[in-house]
């Protein structure tokens, strides 16, 4: 429970910044409704990759990781750096449950329409594309 909390938290400060108050309170309640498993399994596969010291690091850490790695990157281990940081893990796992709230939204959206409904109706669908967009943008 704790680790879901804390993706959660880590999510929930993501889209702090966003405005207007509308909006982020729109997200904010698509976060507190959602379940963290997809946070909760990043975090326990990061683990899990820990412990078998398979936690792979680029020499540059601005670097982008790169898809295909080479013999010896699987190889190379480190005692410490920023994929074994708990706070950047957790960040990384709340970007995870980012993606997968915004495009479970989009999914919703292009199964219902909402649009097509009353111009209520519209006005949220609006404001939930806006979510969904923002959602896998961070």
């Amino acid at each position: 429970m704790e680790k879901a909390d804390s993706c959660r938290r880590a999510a929930v400060e993501a889209v702090a910044d966003v405005e207007p108050p509308r909006l982020y309170e729109y997200l904010d309640s698509i976060l507190d409704r959602a379940s963290m498993v997809p946070a909760v399994l990043t975090l326990e596969s990061a683990a899990a990759m820990r412990a078998e010291g398979r936690v792979l690091e680029d020499a540059d850490a601005d670097e982008p990781c790169r898809d295909v790695e080479s013999e010896s990157d699987r190889n190379r281990t480190r005692a410490s750096g920023p994929d074994r940081d708990p706070a950047r893990i957790t960040t990384h796992a709340a970007g995870v449950q980012l993606i997968y709230e915004g495009l479970r939204l989009t999914r919703s959206l292009a199964h219902d329409e909402p649009w097509t409904a009353t111009d209520a109706d519209a006005s949220d669908a609006d404001l939930a594309i806006l979510a969904a967009d923002i959602l896998v943008a961070r």
